[in-house]
């Protein structure tokens, strides 16, 4: 038993052993950092690394005092002095790394730990983005070097932990974050920057002109290419920002230099420290900006706050110089107002194209070097001169005019907004002159100016001594485009009329048409109508009543044996009288017209009551309003149309009651009649044609649709039937009546 179990522990000894050796072939080598920083691959050849070291720093230092876990942004990892970036966030936004927090809590300055992932080549300089991280107990750390200026101020010690030192010159709001302090802190030859938080302990007033001492993670300050542009601290503990020197508690305690000497030579070299001046007020921004002008000399002056002062007023300057630009001016300054100096605001100088270049010469003469003459760089300028482009201003972009004087252009920039200037207005601008250089050229003591714009102050500024004629030549152009686009659109639109007037004379000459032959068909029908009515009374209806007159006489002479005969004959005599009224009746439809017996409305209401009083059926008629005088085609027509409809109700539709409704609409010049009735109705679809022999409908449709009207028909079985008639009335009908 004992032999069996030792023979089992050797096997997984040897697999154990087997397995280890697996997995450390299997496993990243190892790398050194500086190996890794010295990396010079393509940007996007990311390849899998693993590299040991202690954590030198930690998210952003002492500005994420406030964050929980700080390593989850990132951190630092040094090994023999020299760091790199494990940027932890990317990672696990990329999916890369786990986001666990136990873990990030663990990562603190001085911990000791193993990290594996991918190298890549970064904004600046590599970093590590990782997939696994390993704390391993307590590191050590080398101690913290002195920087060595030339190599940290061009961005040589980038993730390497430095001591530096210089004046605070500038402290900024961070434009990111509310609660942040940017410190610039200049060394004499180039500045760095450093992040705090808000407070007493870093207040401006008690850091400006201050000597600071400061220890850190270096990282870099870079330009929107991923360019670097000067060194970042980061700071780790409030400790490692030591003051050296104080800042004098009076910022104006420093010895006045008249402006012409601002940033003369100087044997100890380029001030660091506060520098004050006099000057007068040319121009105050109302936020941060203002300009001072004092012995012939014009300078740019940024404060940290808003400054009370008005233009015009002599005030005192305390600042740093600033020679970001071509001429110096100041930074990081405060301003105050030089009690018992009375106002006395500087006048403009004139000048034009030809004095331009004169104002920034200097000349050399052997060893002997002439004083520069007067510059208009940073002054009160003057010039006059035309107006090429106006751009109005808004809230947030400021008013642009284009001004062409002597050849030359300038840009004039005013905030807020004035009335529009016309393209050849000539005006005198009046503003803070800004030059524009072309770089050192031939010499290495100056550099040739190119052109001058403005900064103008206020609406005053600007004087308009002549505006341009209104027939500038782009409205003379516009004003003839505009004349031949009429006169295109009026031969267009008469073209347009001709061919309508046209379109509508023919269609006019065919409704005359139509409506005389309507007529004329009328007439003769009219005509043919009543000599039948005639022929009829005359003949027939003389005839039918003779014959019951004799029949009458027979039956008065009847005897009492033929009585058989007598019933013949009172039969015929009833037929014969039945016949008689028959005629009549069709002896007055025939006669029956608005100019015999009065207008249309009473012809209408002639029909409804013999057709109430011969059949027994209720017959109303109804105009709202009162008939214009008709011709006599038309209203016939329309008779004709009523006596129809109201016969096939009586005749077809069992109706006891039949509604004549007649309405004028005067807008439309349409008169409308309806002949509506309670009878059985009908399927409108599958009433009787003519080829039925029934004539009915289709004759009042074709009667209608002679006179450009249309015909409709409503009906349904069991809800009675509606006929609607709706014909023009045209002015020109009476005439051909």
């Amino acid at each position: 038993m004992t032999r069996t179990v030792s023979v089992l522990a050797i096997l997984v000894a040897v697999g154990s052993l087997w397995y280890g050796q697996a997995a450390v072939a299997e496993e990243t080598p190892l790398s050194l950092i500086s190996d890794l920083v010295a990396d010079t691959r393509g940007e996007g050849s990311q390849r899998r690394v693993r590299i040991r070291g202690t954590v030198s720093g930690v998210g952003e230092g002492i500005v994420n005092e406030s964050s929980p876990h700080p390593a989850r942004r990132g951190f630092c990892v040094e090994n023999e002095a020299v760091g790199i970036w494990v940027a932890t966030k990317p990672a696990i936004r990329q999916g890369l790394l786990e986001d666990q927090r136990e873990l990030f809590q663990s990562v603190t300055y001085g911990t000791a730990v193993e990290v594996e992932g991918l190298l890549d080549r970064g904004s600046v300089q590599p970093l590590i983005l990782p997939t696994r991280i390993q704390t391993r107990g307590p590191g050590t750390l080398a101690a913290v070097e002195r920087a060595r200026l030339g190599s940290f101020l061009s961005g040589g010690d980038e993730m390497r932990r430095v001591t530096a030192h210089g004046v605070v010159q500038d402290v900024t709001e961070e434009a990111t974050r509310g609660n942040r302090w940017v410190l610039r802190i200049e060394t004499g030859i180039g500045h760095f920057f450093v992040r705090v938080l808000k407070g007493d302990r870093y207040s401006p007033r008690k850091l400006l002109d201050s000597k600071l001492q400061v220890s850190g993670l270096v990282t870099s300050s870079r330009n929107w290419r991923s360019e670097f542009v000067c060194p970042r601290i980061l700071v780790r503990r409030h400790e490692d920002i030591q003051i050296l020197k104080a800042a004098p508690a009076d910022p104006f305690s420093v010895e006045t230099v008249p402006l012409s000497k601002l940033s003369g030579y100087s044997a100890s070299g380029r001030p660091v420290h506060r520098r004050r001046v006099v000057g007068t007020v040319t121009y105050n921004d109302q936020k941060s900006l203002i300009y001072i002008q004092d012995d012939h000399v014009g300078v740019r002056v940024q404060t940290n706050e808003r400054s009370d002062v008005a233009v015009g007023d002599r005030v005192e300057v305390s600042g740093f110089l600033d020679t970001s630009d071509y001429l110096s001016g100041f930074r990081g300054a405060v301003v105050r107002r030089l009690e018992g100096e009375p106002s006395r605001p500087e006048l403009p100088i004139p000048i034009a194209s030809n004095e331009f270049a004169g104002y920034h010469q200097r000349v050399l003469l052997g060893l002997r070097m002439l004083p520069p003459t007067v510059s208009c760089e940073g002054r009160l300028t003057q010039l006059t001169g035309e107006v090429l482009n106006f751009r109005p201003g808004t809230a947030q972009s400021p008013t642009l005019l284009e001004v062409k004087w002597d050849g030359a252009i300038t840009t004039a920039l005013l905030a807020g907004m004035i009335e529009p200037l016309q393209p050849g207005t000539e005006v005198t601008v009046t503003g803070i002159a800004q030059v524009s250089s072309d770089g050192p050229g031939e010499s290495v003591e100056t550099a040739r100016p190119t052109r001058v714009d403005l900064l103008l102050r206020d609406a005053a500024d600007i004087q308009v001594l002549s505006r341009p004629s209104w027939w500038t030549p782009q409205r003379v152009f516009g004003a003839l485009g505009i004349a031949l686009a009429v006169a295109v659109a009026a031969f267009a639109w008469a073209f347009i009329l001709q061919r309508m007037l046209r379109l509508r004379t023919l269609q006019l000459a065919a409704e005359v048409r139509s409506r005389r032959d309507a007529a004329i068909e009328f007439q003769a029908a009219m005509r043919e109508r009543t000599r039948l009515a005639v022929d009829l009374h005359d003949t027939v209806l003389q005839t039918m009543a003779g014959i019951a007159f004799q029949i009458d006489a027979c039956r008065d002479r009847r005897s009492e044996e033929d009585q058989q005969q007598i019933i013949h004959l009172e039969t015929a005599g009833r037929m014969a009288r039945n016949g008689q009224e028959d005629l009549r009746n069709v002896v007055w439809a025939l006669r029956c017209l608005p100019l015999e017996d009065g207008t249309l409305l009473d012809s209408i209401k002639a029909i409804a009551r013999q057709v109430s009083q011969r059949y027994g059926i209720l017959m109303q008629v109804d105009c709202g309003t009162e008939l214009p005088p008709l011709a006599d085609f038309v209203a016939g027509n329309l008779l004709l149309v009523i006596q129809e409809a109201s016969h096939n109700a009586v005749k077809h539709a069992q109706a006891d009651r039949i509604d004549v409704a007649v309405i004028i609409n005067h807008t439309a010049n349409q008169i409308t009649v309806s002949v509506r009735d309670n009878g059985v109705g009908f399927e409108v679809d599958a009433c009787p044609r003519s080829r039925d022999g029934h004539f009915g409908i289709e004759g009042m449709r074709q009667r209608v649709q002679r006179m450009g009207g249309v015909l409709e028909i409503e009906s349904a079985p069991a809800v009675g039937t509606e006929v609607r008639a709706e014909i023009p009335v045209r002015v020109f009908d009476e005439a051909i009546a």
